[in-house]
């Protein structure tokens, strides 16, 4: 649930109806199986059940084509890496890398937005199955460009997973080393009593 994130998106270029939507997004391209087909001429995007009466002629009447599913598919992964570089270059995100000790709502911030990175990261992945089973949905029909363009999709959610990890490791190695120098900091500063005259 990231309704309550909403102050925190006012002051980066996202929101949080973006991100739910994403969510949403990933959540289902995760759940694809073999032979199901994507829906995404409706408003909302569905899957089509396996083995649907009259799916053709309905998909027809719709004009709808693979073509049409991979350009839906690379405009939520364009968002979704948008997205994320959002939250990379937010002002709470890099807190732990400077001098100063960060405030508690820097913290509370902070916090939020690994947890999203990390929401991120596992529905990227969850996607990256679903995208591997309509790949081989579309190779059963012979459809060897529609086959291509989605290993690319893969490929490029599978290297933003790998710039998300490398991102997460660099910010917790500034987290913990800023936590031990303020706490190396704290103990300078505590006040040693003098020793008591003989």
């Amino acid at each position: 649930n990231i309704g309550h994130y909403h102050s925190l998106f006012s002051s980066m270029s996202i929101n949080d109806l973006t991100i739910r939507e994403l969510f949403k997004k990933l959540n289902l391209i995760g759940k694809l199986q073999e032979k199901d087909k994507l829906n995404t001429q409706s408003k909302t995007l569905s899957i089509s059940p396996k083995d649907q009466y009259f799916n053709w002629l309905t998909r027809f009447y719709r004009r709808e084509n693979r073509i049409e599913n991979i350009r839906e598919l690379e405009g939520i992964i364009d968002e979704t890496s948008s997205a994320i570089n959002n939250i990379l270059t937010s002002q709470y995100i890099g807190i732990f890398s400077r001098e100063r000790t960060p405030s508690n709502y820097e913290i509370e911030r902070y916090d939020e937005l690994m947890s999203i990175l990390n929401e991120f990261r596992r529905l990227m992945k969850e996607a990256i199955h679903g995208l591997t089973n309509l790949t081989k949905t579309y190779g059963t029909l012979g459809d060897q460009q529609s086959e291509s363009s989605l290993e690319v999709l893969r490929t490029n959610l599978e290297a933003k997973i790998i710039d998300i990890d490398r991102k997460i490791e660099a910010l917790n190695e500034n987290e913990t080393k800023n936590r031990l120098d303020n706490k190396e900091e704290k103990k300078k500063k505590k006040i040693i009593p003098d020793p008591l005259p003989i």
